[in-house]
């Protein structure tokens, strides 16, 4: 309960402060105080990707809509300003616009006068904590300058009740005034877009918004993570199947490094259960099945970070701490496990157990370095379900079945789907246990399994979420 509310009050203050963009959406690369008032205001995909994907597993935990609002904040601005028209998402924007750091999302009390009028500009300059000094040191004197950066001392809802007024009507009060400053700001000179496109941090994007789309049930999450992994899978990937590390204006090039393959894999498998559509899976386990044969360790376990025919270096590392963005050693293991999951091939099973061999030592010394890591152990150890919904994916009483178990906060499963109109499905080729199973009386069904063997099947929505808490 101690960390949950470490969690929960860590993600509230972020949000709430400078660091985050209070009109626009997203969060900025990283504060320079120790307020997390300041920001270096670049914004950069993979930070937009993680942060989402915390807010939204703090919700499933919670049930507070207030960490769900965040998640989907988060990915409005991502659809809105970070993904290409062919669907692919570029990696950042810059900090500057005008040859000054944050301008474009500074405010002086005048403008919020004027656009605003007097009485909105009062309640937005007094929830907002604007000084008419200004909170902004200009960059050159370090002195005060006028301009503003937007921040929460405390939650809207906190505001709304100290005024006696109903949050929803408050937040929708601001979410007007928030408007009306959205629409002036698009007048200014935007920053510059860094429009590459990245495979790795297209896949933590892929991942999470499958992930959301999946908790959250918003259909529109999961067509932006489809379109972003067909873009990938169409210009990213060669006949051959390996992949590229970058795409910019039609051109795609660069050997793709093992955080490629492991973070675009993890988009796969997450899209595969939001949308149980078979071609992500394979697309997946045909990655995994490419890591290994090219970024193996075969004497000592883990992968390289280069692959064994790329440039030849005087070492080839490998790779295990997770920084601002998780290792691809870490993430690897966790696909790892989630591919013998649903195939049953033990092969995969070695190379994770052979992983967290080799990087056990580093493990024992240092897990607050390699959280991800712990998250696949965790899985490992759990040990992990596997979850088959059995039905018609056109009927009600299959889609209620699959949203109950999409509310709930598994990290430890692997969620399968088994057509029951066809004899041999795509899916039993790549998970040949779901063979046998099959509707109820007639009835869409839930098996739980474990090592793919499966308790008694269930009907009841009411009675699955039961289970799924135990």
């Amino acid at each position: 309960i101690e960390a949950l509310e470490m969690v929960k009050t860590t993600l509230q203050k972020i949000h709430q402060g400078g660091i985050y963009d209070q009109v626009g959406f997203g969060i900025h690369r990283y504060s320079v105080d120790n307020e997390w008032l300041v920001p270096h205001f670049e914004k950069m995909l993979y930070d937009q990707a993680l942060f989402a994907l915390a807010n939204l597993e703090c919700f499933l935990v919670t049930k507070n809509s207030y960490f769900s609002r965040t998640a989907q904040e988060i990915l409005t601005y991502v659809m809105r300003d970070l993904t290409s028209p062919e669907g692919g998402f570029y990696s950042a924007e810059d900090a500057d616009s005008e040859g000054e750091e944050g301008k474009f999302y500074l405010w002086t009390l005048k403008e919020i006068e004027q656009i605003l009028g007097k009485e909105e500009a009062s309640l937005f300059i007094e929830v907002y904590q604007f000084e008419k000094a200004g909170n902004f040191l200009d960059e050159v004197t370090h002195k005060k300058n006028g301009k503003n950066i937007l921040c929460l001392r405390k939650s809207l809802d906190e505001h709304a009740i100290a005024r006696n007024q109903k949050p929803i009507e408050f937040r929708k009060k601001i979410r007007s005034i928030h408007s009306k400053l959205f629409s002036f700001r698009k007048k200014r000179i935007h920053p510059q877009k860094d429009d590459k496109i990245l495979t790795d941090w297209n896949g933590l994007m892929i991942s999470t918004f499958a992930q959301s789309a999946k908790a959250l049930n918003n259909d529109n999450f999961l067509n932006t993570a489809k379109k972003a992994a067909d873009f990938c899978l169409s210009e990213l990937r060669q006949q051959n199947g390996r992949l590229l590390k970058r795409y910019r204006r039609g051109n795609s090039g660069l050997p793709a490094h093992l955080d490629d393959y492991a973070f675009f894999t993890q988009g796969l498998l997450d899209l595969y259960e939001a949308s149980f559509e078979v071609r992500y899976l394979k697309a997946a386990i045909d990655l995994v099945d490419l890591t290994i044969n090219h970024f193996e360790d075969t004497n000592e376990g883990g992968f390289y970070l280069t692959a064994d025919d790329g440039e030849k270096l005087l070492i080839r590392v490998k790779e295990i701490y997770d920084g601002a963005i998780p290792s691809g050693n870490s993430v690897m293991a966790l696909n790892l496990l989630r591919v013998h999951k649903i195939t049953g091939k033990e092969k995969y099973l070695l190379s994770a157990e052979n992983l967290f061999s080799a990087f056990s030592g580093f493990l024992e010394k240092n897990p607050q370095g390699a959280e991800v890591l712990l998250n696949a152990l965790d899985f490992a150890l759990a040990p992990a379900k596997e979850i088959v919904v059995a039905g018609d994916i056109k009927r009600d009483e299959t889609k209620h079945l699959i949203r109950e178990i999409n509310k709930q906060f598994l990290p430890t499963k692997v969620l399968l789907f088994r057509p029951t109109h066809l004899d041999n499905p795509e899916i039993v080729e790549l998970s040949p246990f779901l063979k046998s199973q099959g509707l109820v009386q007639g009835k869409s069904a839930v098996y739980i399994c474990q090592d793919q063997t499966c308790k008694q099947p269930e009907t009841d929505p009411k009675r699955v979420t039961q289970l799924l808490n135990k």
